[in-house]
């Protein structure tokens, strides 16, 4: 890390990471709590260090005396180092148009949050429509219309995010990225190899397919609040470029007891044929 000015010092450019929190102890000293319940104490002067904490929480303001400029400076070069500070970096608000498709509760939630995320929302399917994510939400699995869904974004390199419903859970993802992570056809096909009846799933998801009437299950307003969150958080991280969290994984949710299962989904080999069979 290079040395700042103390104007930039003070301007708030650096923050604690995520996870973190300094806080003064019983004893006057300053602690630093981590991840994993993890507790330093910080053997330096408390009012150093209370300094330290306010230039990390934006609240120093004026210039730094120059008696504690590179005192300052050597305990967040310490703290950069041990990755407890990183540089807060103004970026400028991310402005990207998301299909949500899908007429349930789930994809109304995921709308509203995705406005709240400052994305622009599209809920019909227009022709020619610029999208830069996509969001599909069933209260039962629309297979055949999925898996045109997912060769058409897949063609146009849109990344899209699933969730649909069955035998009382959720199941949101994977987060479909062409070229990169496993597609709905893809997770559709492992899904199949590893079912001991897959026949029988096959004529569930065809009933499905010709019954669109269905009655929606019912679900409490939290659980979908949250499912909602989930999707929307991986969508947007995409977005800007980040990893995110259902990108190689099936997540299957439980509404009752909350329980969140990982379901890893792999790629499959070039070439091998993913139309299911007649």
């Amino acid at each position: 890390m290079t040395h700042e000015s103390a104007e930039t010092l003070s301007a708030g450019r650096l923050r604690l990471a995520d996870g973190y929190l300094l806080y003064p102890g019983r004893d006057g000293y300053w602690r630093l709590h981590g991840p994993g319940d993890t507790i330093l104490r910080i053997q330096a002067d408390p009012d150093l260090v209370a300094r330290v904490n306010d230039i990390l929480s934006g609240r120093a303001s004026g210039p730094l005396a120059s008696n504690e400029s590179s005192s300052l400076q050597e305990i967040l070069e310490q703290f950069v180092a041990q990755g407890v500070v990183k540089r807060q970096v103004d970026s400028p608000p991310l402005r990207s148009t998301v299909l949500v498709l899908g007429a349930s509760i789930l994809a109304e939630r995921v709308a509203r949050l995705l406005k709240d995320s400052s994305a622009e929302v599209v809920r019909e399917d227009p022709s020619g429509c610029a999208v830069s994510a996509a969001v599909a939400c069933a209260d039962w699995l629309p297979d055949s219309h999925w898996l045109e869904l997912d060769a058409r974004f897949m063609q146009s390199g849109i990344p899209w995010h699933m969730c649909y419903y069955e035998a009382g859970r959720f199941f949101a993802g994977p987060l479909a990225i062409p070229g990169k992570t496993p597609s709905y056809a893809e997770c559709r096909a492992r899904r199949l190899a590893a079912a001991s009846y897959p026949e029988e799933l096959l004529d569930i998801w065809a009933y499905l397919n010709t019954n669109p009437e269905l009655p929606p299950p019912e679900h409490p307003s939290s659980v979908l609040s949250l499912i909602a969150g989930i999707m929307v958080t991986d969508v947007m991280r995409v977005l800007s470029g980040k990893e995110a969290v259902a990108t190689s994984f099936q997540l299957e949710i439980d509404p009752e007891s909350l329980q969140i299962i990982r379901h890893p989904v792999l790629r499959l080999p070039q070439g091998l044929m993913l139309e299911a069979p007649p």
